[in-house]
This record gives structure tokens, C-alpha cells and sequence, in this order.
């Protein structure tokens, strides 16, 4: 019994093989082929990663920053000076005018 995947993946197109020629019966075939891809499976899934790909993985880092500027007094009065305004200039923004 070959206990790798490559070996698995052989004995796999053997079987593909054999079933081609007629040799191996379809119900034969598909339960050969179930049984290799389950033991290809539980190889995958009990391997443990190399424990150098583990540590050479570099830390994510966000793409973006962000950066608060203190608070303005220029710009505190300029919001609150327009702050009257959002009704007028969001009533024209959905406004259409049809030419």
C-alpha cells in the first residue's frame, strides 16, 4: 500500500486505465476511485504544514493608515457656518432638471 500522494495518484491512473480497456467494471471502477480519493484526502488533511513555510510567512500589515490632525478652529467654524445649508443643498442635489 503507497502511503504518498504521488503514490495514490498512480495507482489512481491505473485504475482510470483499466477501466478504459473494459478490464474493470464500472461499479468496480467507482468504488477503487472512491477509495483512493479518500485516502488522498485523509493524507491532505492529517499532513502537518513545513515548519519553514510556517515561520517565512511574513505579518499582514493594513494597506492603509490613518493619520488625525488636531483640532482646527478654522475649521470648526466653517462646518458650523454651513451646517444651515444642508437642507437647501441636499433638496438640490436631488433635484433634476430636464433639458
Amino acid at each position: 500500500m503507497t502511503n504518498t500522494i504521488e503514490g495514490i495518484k498512480q495507482q489512481l491512473a491505473q485504475l482510470k486505465e483499466l477501466h478504459a480497456t473494459g478490464v474493470l467494471p464500472d461499479a468496480e471502477f467507482a468504488e477503487g476511485k472512491s477509495t483512493l480519493e479518500r485516502r488522498i484526502l485523509d493524507l491532505v488533511l492529517t499532513a502537518a504544514p513545513p515548519p519553514a513555510a510556517a515561520a517565512a510567512a511574513p505579518a499582514l500589515k493594513p494597506a492603509t493608515s490613518t493619520c488625525t490632525s488636531p483640532p482646527s478652529l478654522p475649521a470648526a467654524v466653517m462646518a458650523l457656518s454651513v451646517a444651515g445649508l444642508t437642507e437647501a443643498l441636499s433638496c438640490s442635489a436631488i433635484t433634476r432638471a430636464v433639458i
